[in-house]
């Protein structure tokens, strides 16, 4: 995505550093650069919909944020998308799509509600208006992209 297999950048990874370098790391213009690569190269924008997929179809009421992710990791896992490696040690610290949840928070992609990102009628709450901002902008490569 942002680099090959050689770890060189990519035209995305180099961009990306662009857009950084003319507006900085923590300007809007590179969170919507990062956003809009991460949903559609990061191939997000499909797991959202995944995601809204399983809540829409979970046989189990949906309570609690677990309730969300037991309903996505069997919607998934069903699809063929979640492996069980049964070899595999971990920590058990990180829940399924925890880092996923925190990502598109911070993106603006899904709404956060007294703390928690579940959502009482819906299971989760995304901004689809934000959602359609990001995959709607253009990415120029570097060499058309004008500096500020």
């Amino acid at each position: 995505m942002l680099w090959n297999s050689e770890q060189y950048l990519t035209e995305e990874g180099l961009n990306l550093i662009k857009v950084g370098d003319v507006h900085g790391g923590e300007s809007q213009e590179f969170k919507n650069y990062l956003g809009s690569l991460i949903l559609d190269m990061g191939r997000h924008y499909e797991l959202i919909n995944d995601v809204k997929c399983a809540i829409a179809d979970s046989e189990i009421p949906l309570n609690d944020i677990n309730d969300v992710r037991l309903a996505a990791y069997n919607y998934l896992e069903k699809k063929g998308y979640v492996k069980l490696n049964p070899n595999r040690t971990t920590s058990g610290v990180r829940k399924f799509l925890a880092s996923e949840f925190q990502v598109w928070g911070h993106l603006g992609i899904l709404n956060k509600q007294n703390n928690t990102y579940f959502d009482v009628s819906n299971g989760l709450s995304f901004n689809e208006e934000r959602i359609n901002e990001l995959t709607n902008i253009e990415r120029l490569p570097v060499s058309l992209q004008q500096e500020v």
